[in-house]
């Protein structure tokens, strides 16, 4: 008898929705894999089998599981089959829609190069980039326009739609980027007016030689409020040493964030 993580690769292939729902009642691993990495959703997806896909999206099957042979996620396989239904149903499960496989490619690349109509609408609702360059660095576009100058002379009028399509879809892409840049620009100029409006404070000037000095924000709390004169420039450490006024008077070493100039008010 195969172990149930087989006998659910198997029913998820073949599309056996009530054995498959059984061994997932049973307790059976959804995101069990064979030895090519192939998940039961993997299987399902390659088939199309949406009711097996349901059951296991349901069981909370992972939906980024990648198999070993050209790291294809369940929707590479879906798109490159043109199943729109469980294109569909992946996208909604969050599948990542522009997930790139070992060349470079996303599930768009896949549906353009077998023309599947149906799933590039799918993808493309679902904001797949049309300017995503795979491998050879071609995009979808590229690949499009490839397709549709092959089959120009002879009349292939879905190539030539399927071009159209996408022309549309670079438009828009392009669009959405061009206005996350206004976007963001404007951003930054309300932030440089808002910088110009309410200036930060000055910075203190630096202490020099001879200035009088109050210690705070030590670690060592009982010298937190003494008082003494800083008595060179700051050394390659970063730190300035200073002579405290009794009753502590010694020389010691500390840093300018530890020291605010000592103004004192005539009476």
């Amino acid at each position: 008898m195969a172990p149930p993580e087989e006998e659910l690769l198997l029913a998820a292939r073949a599309g056996e929705a009530e054995t498959v729902a059984r061994l997932l009642a049973d307790g059976v691993d959804p995101d069990c894999a064979n030895h090519h990495n192939m998940t039961p959703l993997h299987e399902a997806c390659r088939r199309g089998h949406a009711a097996t896909a349901r059951l296991l999206l349901a069981a909370r099957a992972a939906t980024e599981t990648r198999d070993s042979t050209g790291e294809w996620t369940a929707l590479h396989h879906a798109a490159a089959e043109g199943h729109e239904e469980l294109a569909r149903l992946l996208l909604r499960a969050s599948a990542s829609v522009d997930a790139r496989d070992n060349v470079g490619d996303t599930p768009l690349h896949e549906a353009v190069r077998h023309a599947h109509l149906g799933v590039v609408e799918e993808l493309l609702r679902a904001r797949a980039s049309v300017l995503a360059c795979g491998h050879v660095r071609r995009s979808p576009l590229r690949l499009a326009a490839l397709a549709a100058e092959a089959a120009a002379r002879g009349g292939a009028g879905a190539a030539e739609a399927l071009l159209r399509r996408l022309q549309r879809a670079a438009e828009e892409e392009t669009a959405r980027g061009e206005a996350a840049l206004a976007s963001e620009i404007a951003e930054q100029l309300v932030d440089a007016a808002l910088r110009r409006a309410h200036p930060p404070p000055p910075a203190p000037a630096p202490l020099e030689v001879g200035a009088e000095v109050e210690l705070h924000s030590l670690a060592a709390t009982e010298l937190n409020g003494a008082t003494g004169v800083v008595l060179g420039v700051m050394n390659e450490k970063g730190r300035m040493p200073v002579r405290l006024d009794p009753p502590h008077f010694r020389d010691i070493l500390l840093k300018p964030c530890n020291l605010k100039r000592n103004v004192f008010v005539e009476s």
